[in-house]
């Protein structure tokens, strides 16, 4: 079975019945539920060991603790109840870009060094605003290994310009002449 599918036909669902519902705070509430989720993947297999009204309880727990909105414990009870609960993680990603595209924004992971001060944060997400014609949501954060430089990067678009990348430019030039 092909899970990558089912998981966007789930993310798709429950974006039609629920999707109007979910404001910008929902969206990176979603993304850091994903990103914890992934790193404790066992947590869910736990959850189908337990009886339905536990499960309820534990529901609540998930919520409360990622801050999800409550229309999210119809998804993990449909998602129990099909023993699919460990698509979970890929269905919040998928929630997470839909929610984006329906409202005409890009996520972007803006990584430095060093890092950059608020006026040139906001250059760079102009700067983005410009190229893509989005809203730009963005995360920030500082990577030593650029050397020096600026990368911004969103599953659609790559900006990069650090000495890293012109390093690695050189290199794969020396190579093709070797």
């Amino acid at each position: 079975m092909d899970w990558s599918n089912l998981s966007i036909k789930y993310a798709r669902a429950f974006f039609n019945n629920y999707g109007a519902q979910l404001q910008q705070a929902d969206f990176w509430q979603i993304k850091q539920a994903s990103s914890e989720i992934v790193k404790n993947k066992s947590v869910l297999e736990l959850f189908s060991l337990y009886q339905q009204a536990e499960q309820q309880k534990i529901i609540k727990i998930i919520l409360n603790h990622f801050k999800l909105p409550d229309c999210f414990s119809r998804l993990l009870v449909l998602l129990q109840k099909h023993k699919r609960l460990l698509l979970l993680p890929n269905i919040l990603d998928e929630v997470a870009e839909l929610f984006l595209y329906k409202n005409k924004l890009l996520f972007f992971q803006i990584t430095s060094c060093p890092e950059l001060s608020a006026s040139q944060q906001d250059q760079a997400v102009a700067y983005l605003e410009r190229a893509t014609g989005m809203k730009i949501l963005y995360e920030l954060s500082e990577k030593q290994a650029l050397i020096a430089g600026l990368k911004m990067q969103s599953k659609q678009f790559l900006y990069e310009d650090s000495i890293s990348c012109r390093l690695q430019k050189i290199h794969r030039k020396l190579v093709r002449q070797n």
